[in-house]
């Protein structure tokens, strides 16, 4: 059996949850007799209306999306978009897809010391060829420039070394500090 706490109620006995759902939802009053008469529930009233003004003017803010946030959803949700053909192939061909690049290059970025996080798209940018979008979390300290440039260094080096794909680009941002160890 879960114990709760009972329901806060007004002085007049009208539970407090009632009146928040009823401005929340814009219904109308249970009982809109007592409603009108009772101080104590046009009160509760008065002041639920004024906080929940707020949170309507927040609600109705408009949110833009980060630039390429869609894109890079709908790459995801699309499942495997494509593959890198490997060149040199002899005895029929050999493809790696663009999940695969991807996690590679991620396990090589997370490899990184001050790396905490990374997210990795790539793109067949031709036949044995890929360029990858990274985002990363990072450690507070260390120069973004110069660990920007290492992890960039890495991923163009070991996923050569790893799967024979060349990689064109490296589109690289650090989007946020991981939290310090306490």
């Amino acid at each position: 059996m879960a114990v709760t706490d009972p329901p806060e109620r007004l002085s007049c006995g009208t539970q407090l949850a009632a009146l928040i759902t009823q401005v929340a939802d814009g219904a109308p009053a249970i009982d809109p007799a007592h409603q009108a008469e009772c101080p104590y529930c046009q009160a509760s009233l008065g002041r639920i209306r004024e906080l929940w003004s707020d949170v309507r003017a927040l609600a109705d803010e408009p949110v833009r999306a980060p630039r390429g946030l869609l894109d890079e959803v709908m790459a995801r949700l699309s499942g495997p978009a494509g593959a890198v053909t490997l060149r040199d192939a002899t005895r029929g061909h050999t493809q790696v897809s663009e999940a695969v690049l991807a996690g590679v290059a991620r396990r090589i970025a997370e490899a990184m010391p001050a790396v905490a996080f990374a997210s990795v798209l790539a793109h067949a940018a031709g036949p044995g060829t890929v360029a990858l979008r990274v985002r990363l979390v990072v450690a507070y300290g260390p120069s973004l420039p110069v660990l920007a440039a290492a992890v960039r260094e890495q991923i163009v080096i070991h996923v050569r070394r790893l799967t024979d794909v060349q990689v064109t680009e490296v589109e690289l941002s650090v989007d946020d500090l991981a939290a310090p160890d306490t």
